[in-house]
């Protein structure tokens, strides 16, 4: 495998392919299939092969030093919905009416602690915080808008036990 401008490129032998094909950028998770020629000079491969090439750009995560003190959330019809959809549990296992106003609350005064999202999903960091009587997990995603002050919460969820355990004693990613 050999790197080019953020893409690795892996060639396979392929007997069959024998179209030559010039290299014009990846997208995203797309692996791209490009079948090219192989000529053999002084002891190197001859045939044909196919490039594959899988892009690997880094994620630009979500500033959260850039974010409104008072209100970072962009919230409207999109994801008012995501926001009380999931009712998570208490610790009686009894379901807790949330909404986006909990939201507001946990990242004004319930101490949130940020955690890496997965690279693979459309959140770039979990908030973590208390509200009343439950500690909640907020999937934050940057705006619609492109406003680096602002951030577009996707859903409200029960923390794993890992994260709610990594938020009581405040080993948060940052």
């Amino acid at each position: 495998m050999t790197g080019t401008a953020g893409n690795l490129v892996k060639i396979v032998v392929d007997p069959g392919c024998s179209a030559a094909h010039r290299y014009s950028g990846a997208r995203s998770v797309a692996i791209v299939r490009r079948p090219v020629a192989i000529r053999q000079h002084r002891g190197r491969v001859t045939g044909s092969a196919v490039i594959m090439t899988e892009s690997v750009r880094r994620r630009m995560r979500l500033d959260l030093d850039l974010l409104d003190a008072e209100n970072p959330f962009e919230i409207d019809n999109g994801n008012r919905v995501h926001l009380v959809k999931h009712l998570p549990n208490d610790d009686d296992g009894r379901p807790v009416a949330v909404g986006p106003e909990d939201v507001l609350d946990a990242y004004t005064y319930g101490d949130p602690d940020y955690f890496k999202a997965d690279e693979d999903g459309q959140a770039d960091w979990l908030m973590v915080g208390m509200v009343p009587g439950l500690v909640i997990c907020v999937p934050i995603a940057p705006p619609n808008s492109g406003d680096a002050r602002f951030c577009r919460p996707i859903g409200i969820y029960k923390p794993s036990i890992a994260y709610r355990n990594r938020y009581v004693r405040g080993q948060a990613d940052e």
